[in-house]
């Protein structure tokens, strides 16, 4: 349940990163959020949002 906890509260892909678990449901979380991150660090960053 704390990995859960520690999870949800992660704020940066770099907080991903040092969530070490041994649950397959909260690593196979942590890789989904990385393919939805992807894209939005591929962006320019000098591209300004509505």
């Amino acid at each position: 349940m704390d990995d859960w906890i520690r999870f949800f509260n992660a704020q940066t892909e770099e907080d991903l990163d040092m969530l070490q678990t041994k649950n397959i449901g909260i690593q196979t979380a942590i890789e989904e959020v990385k393919k939805m991150l992807k894209p939005l660090r591929q962006r320019p960053s000098n591209v300004a949002f509505a």
